[in-house]
């Protein structure tokens, strides 16, 4: 895995975006839409699921639509079941749905749902902004082991939009540091492998890091005093997400792309 930052993201001038919140009202805004999806989980636990749904996707839906925030909720093999403003994708497949960076939606959320919830970035069309790519931070709830509920706001004071340059030269980085670790044999014992990591891949914004499954710290080039067994399973970005177990699930799906914040 790799964390890439400071790319620009088109050869035009960037989008003006509105003016930055204040850390004290995202914060409230955060709290605000955890609160709402976790009323959302608990009226489809204490309610019939067909009314359930219907509720969530009626774009009327009185106290499931709140501002910016709505109701979605999707089955654990990616099946819409509810999106009051995308009637036509209820009943469809979305598990091949992917941002704009390339980043897999619902295996993301799946995954924090089995966990018992969490938060998840991606980016997403705002409605609002001319339907603008915009960084959407996601609350996901399960119902239970068979679908959950979830709802975003858009953070667009951080413009996260890579050109597919960036992602390119990134996904590469990343393949040819597994290949040098893969090809390993020569190293007398990890401290070795993960110095001569350091040095080929330790430098610039796209450097690389390396975890085990279990969430324990073996190599981040630029804070030396957490590898060598640092345990950062439970370890949140700036806005409380859970950046490693999200890249261990990415990892464990084969390898894909992760989102994360303030690394």
């Amino acid at each position: 895995m790799a964390v890439i930052r400071d790319i620009s993201t088109s050869s035009s001038p960037p989008t003006p975006v509105p003016t930055p919140r204040s850390d004290e009202v995202l914060d409230a805004d955060i709290s605000s839409m955890t609160a709402f999806v976790g009323d959302a989980a608990a009226f489809a636990q204490q309610n019939e699921k067909s009314v359930v749904l219907a509720t969530f996707n009626d774009p009327e839906g009185g106290d499931f639509i709140d501002g910016e925030c709505y109701i979605f909720a999707y089955d654990m093999n990616g099946t819409t079941l509810a999106h009051p403003y995308q009637p036509g994708v209820v009943g469809e497949d979305r598990t091949a749905l992917k941002d704009a960076n390339g980043l897999e939606i619902h295996p993301g959320c799946r995954d924090i749902a089995a966990r018992g919830g969490g938060y998840l970035y991606f980016t997403f069309p705002n409605p609002s902004e001319n339907y603008r790519n915009e960084l959407k931070l996601v609350a996901i709830r399960p119902v239970d082991d068979t679908w959950y509920v979830g709802s975003g706001i858009y953070i667009p004071e951080m413009d996260v939009v890579l050109n597919q340059t960036a992602i390119d030269s990134l996904v590469a980085r990343v393949k040819e540091a597994q290949t040098f670790a893969l090809n390993s044999s020569g190293y007398a014992n990890d401290g070795e492998l993960f110095a001569a990591m350091n040095e080929k891949f330790g430098t610039g914004a796209d450097y690389i890091f390396a975890y085990d499954m279990n969430g324990t710290c073996l190599s981040l080039p630029f804070q030396p005093e957490m590898a060598g067994g640092t345990d950062r399973l439970n370890f949140t970005d700036a806005y409380g997400v859970e950046a490693v177990r999200l890249e261990i699930d990415a990892a464990q799906r084969g390898g894909w792309r992760v989102c994360v914040c303030g690394l």
